[in-house]
């Protein structure tokens, strides 16, 4: 059985902080002077936000709105607002230790860019060519968000956790029997804010049909 998403161990905002925070104002004089810079140059374009903002306010109040230019001043609005808070060593920080505010135009960038340049995205595309999802089950396949699936390990009765301690969740080997007694808890991290619906989808590429001895694709489960 096969399943669109990536397994990964541990959800991004239950890792442990493994980075040293920023160093603070005042500690190095060369590290204040870029402190300052970054900071000026932040305070620039916080005010080209600002008419921006004026602007995208204008072009919606009038009788018959332009969608389409409408669409490039959020899109030039959105680059500003994350140009303005990218390059301060707090908020590269916090998206690397969980912190992440998705609310943030700046924290899903970050998140995003991570996800498509730092392997997780080349590892699920390698995977789903490997199994031939593509183009066994879909002419072509473009993931859009991080969408993650952890099981919790497997503990005999000899081996009964305490009940107040929660069970361990990671990543299952492939081949690896589940019990019903390990439900999967997905976690996600979409890359936009604006309302999309999704289908979950659970498939079996090799189901045995014997009247033509060959395979066909099951469904296991929708929503």
């Amino acid at each position: 059985m096969f399943a669109l998403w990536r397994l990964q161990p541990l959800p991004r905002r239950q890792r442990h902080q493994r980075q040293n925070r920023p160093l603070a104002f005042g500690g190095f004089p060369v590290y204040d002077e870029a402190l300052k810079i970054i900071k000026a140059d932040s305070e620039v374009l916080k005010v080209e936000i600002r008419e921006v903002q004026a602007s995208l306010e204008a072009a919606k109040k009038v009788p018959e709105p332009d969608t389409e230019a409408i669409k490039e001043i959020e899109e030039k609005l959105q680059y500003l607002e994350i140009q303005s808070e990218i390059n301060f060593p707090e908020v590269q920080w916090k998206c690397a230790n969980g912190m992440v505010d998705l609310s943030k135009a700046v924290d899903r960038h970050i998140i995003e860019k991570r996800w498509r340049k730092e392997g997780a995205l080349d590892l699920l595309m390698e995977r789903i060519h490997q199994m031939h999802v593509v183009p066994d089950v879909l002419p072509d396949l473009h993931p859009s968000f991080d969408l993650r699936v952890t099981f919790p390990e497997h503990r005999d009765k000899n081996n009964t956790p305490e009940a107040d301690v929660k069970p361990k969740c990671g990543f299952v080997e492939p081949g690896v029997y589940l019990l019903p007694e390990q439900p999967p808890k997905l976690y996600k991290d979409v890359f936009h804010t604006d309302e999309r619906l999704y289908t979950l989808i659970i498939v079996d590429l090799d189901v045995p049909d014997e009247a033509i001895n060959s395979y066909q694709t099951f469904i296991h489960w929708l929503q």
